[in-house]
């Protein structure tokens, strides 16, 4: 009996004991860290990857940049917005909502921002109002105001008092200034006849007391009298002032829209691309469109790469109006890099079956500039990869949308054939006898929306994810693996990696401006980092602070948001 009710070797305090003890925590911390690496989901093609949420990925704020994308569904980025709140704060979202928004410094994304505002709203009401001058004014434009509005309720008479306030500081500097530097505020108001109507009422009211005809009548002069200091081409073109807007001047957005407007052409049924008007105001607007565009004096900018290359592939329209496009893709290429190059990048397109659409279109423009510009040692190079993945050799000499329609022509089919891309680049390093350290220092750029194929390759695992696979097939054939990047295109649910991976970078979204990160030997920099430390040099970056600021300042008002009465039912 004594036997029976004894204490067990393995729990007495003696030196052997422990050493038992050592042995089963060591296999018990294995098990706890290949669990925590295994994965969590499958793509839609059946290869092991993680689920896109916090749990999987280790950060709710990785997750969330994922999935923000053009098209995300709407519940998707609340349910990571609620946790990205939970995670970091009201904070924490507003400076991820302001990134998404910001079309210089960001993604330069519109409907995907209201989602998350919805959430900042509903946990943080007064943090969420502070913010929505900052998101106009800085990150987007006035224009998103009466979306917000009309989108979330709590924001709804807060959008209408920051347009109004807006609006008489910009009357203030122009009552008191010679030369007065106005918002853009004006110019983006809503009129009452357009489809924003009830927000144009609702301001008519803030600023003239009521909307009776005589208050409308009034409102509309206000705005004239701003949008005239403006000087913006569509008030010229209203009033028949063609010829008096400057080219170089204009907007990039503006002159994309109204290219064909600008170059005097029709733009749509038989007559598309003839001359359009008589008028002697007309045809000189469209000789100083086509004298800019050839100097390439066109901005660009600010637009995403696939709106140009879209309408660039269109071989429908005409010489001048393609030309113009032209200049505009040659000047975000230079506002995108400057003077530098984007160094040793293979873009490899994802033209499967699964991007087709905006994605496709987003995979081969941000190929397009990246072959462009990068070392001469991949330029003018992409590889496409789908069922059947293929070297594409870009004409130095063509134009991009030729350049464009090259990469859209390659093969392409249904399948996400992403193993075979990799053998093909693994088998081109070992052909030339690259060697092993010249081969570390080339970046794979994966433009895709990441549903590769489940791979077949000798030597797999069941559980092989893209990047094992990788490694893998690198490491066998005596290479380290180049650094990778991961450039979602589509909201999925899942994500290639976690947060906590070196040597890796995740990125999503349409905007060029991610480039900037591998310039003049950032590359070197992001070999070190993980996915998450990436992102968080991005959302902590300087550009962000008045965000920061306005969050703190709303916060210590202490107006009854969600947060705020935690914090008080803890001190209690």
């Amino acid at each position: 009996m004594s036997e029976l009710t004894s204490t067990p070797a393995c729990l007495t305090r003696d030196e052997d004991s422990f050493e038992v003890l050592d042995y089963r925590s060591d296999v018990i911390d294995a098990i706890d860290t290949a669990a925590a690496s295994a994965p969590t989901a499958f793509t839609e093609n059946g290869m092991p990857c993680h689920a896109s949420n916090q749990a999987a990925l280790g950060s709710a704020s990785l997750a969330l940049a994922n999935e923000a994308v053009r098209n995300a569904p709407a519940e998707r980025i609340e349910e990571l917005a609620e946790a990205l709140f939970d995670e970091g704060g009201a904070e924490a979202l507003a400076v991820m909502a302001a990134h998404v928004r910001d079309v210089r410094g960001g993604r330069g994304e519109r409907e995907v921002v209201i989602p998350m505002l919805h959430v900042l709203a509903r946990r943080a009401t007064a943090a969420a109002k502070a913010v929505l001058s900052l998101l106009a004014d800085e990150y987007g434009c006035w224009g998103d105001l009466p979306r917000y509005a009309e989108a979330i309720t709590e924001l709804e008479e807060a959008s209408v008092q920051a347009y109004a306030d807006q609006l008489r500081a910009d009357e203030a500097v122009q009552a008191s200034a010679s030369k007065p530097h106005i918002s853009l505020a004006a110019k983006w108001a809503p009129r009452e006849a357009k489809s924003k109507a009830g927000f144009a009422i609702a301001l008519c009211r803030k600023l003239c007391g009521d909307a009776r005809p005589t208050s409308r009548k009034a409102y509309r002069k206000r705005l004239a009298n701003l949008t005239a200091i403006l000087d913006v081409p569509e008030t010229k073109m209203c009033s028949g002032r063609w010829s008096e807007i400057e080219p170089a001047a204009t907007p990039a957005r503006c002159a994309l829209k109204n290219r064909a407007g600008f170059a005097n052409v029709t733009l749509k049924g038989p007559d598309r691309g003839k001359r359009r008007s008589e008028l002697s105001d007309r045809i000189a607007c469209a000789e100083h469109f086509e004298e800019a565009a050839k100097k390439r004096k066109l901005k660009g900018g600010v637009l995403h790469p696939h709106e140009l290359v879209r309408e660039m592939m269109n071989k429908n329209g005409a010489t001048q109006e393609q030309e113009m496009l032209e200049a505009q893709f040659d000047a975000l290429v230079k506002e995108t890099v400057g003077k530098g190059t984007l160094g040793k990048i293979v873009p490899l397109v994802d033209v499967s079956g699964s991007m087709s659409g905006t994605p496709m279109e987003a995979a081969i423009a941000l190929g397009l500039l990246v072959a462009t510009a990068s070392d001469t040692t991949f330029r003018d190079r992409v590889m496409t990869f789908s069922e059947h993945p293929t070297w594409v050799k870009l004409d130095e000499k063509a134009s991009a949308g030729d350049r464009a329609r090259t990469i859209a022509r390659a093969p392409w089919g249904l399948n996400t054939n992403f193993e075979l891309a990799m053998r093909l680049i693994v088998d081109a390093l070992t052909s030339a006898k690259v060697p092993p350290e010249d081969a570390e220092g080339i970046t794979l750029l994966v433009l895709s929306d990441m549903q590769f194929d489940e791979a077949r390759g000798r030597g797999k695992s069941k559980w092989e994810t893209s990047l094992t696979m990788i490694d893998r097939m690198f490491q066998e054939s005596g290479y380290t693996r180049p650094h990778i990047v991961f450039w979602n295109l589509r909201s999925t649910g899942t994500a290639p990696v976690k947060a906590d991976v070196p040597g890796v970078t995740s990125l999503a979204g349409f905007s060029a401006t991610y480039l900037r990160l591998f310039l003049d030997g950032g590359v070197d920099a992001l070999r070190k980092l993980t996915p998450l430390a990436v992102l968080e040099a991005s959302l902590g970056a300087e550009r962000y602070d008045s965000i920061r600021a306005a969050v703190a300042k709303a916060q210590a008002g202490g107006e009854g948001d969600e947060e705020e009465k935690g914090q008080e039912v803890e001190k209690r």
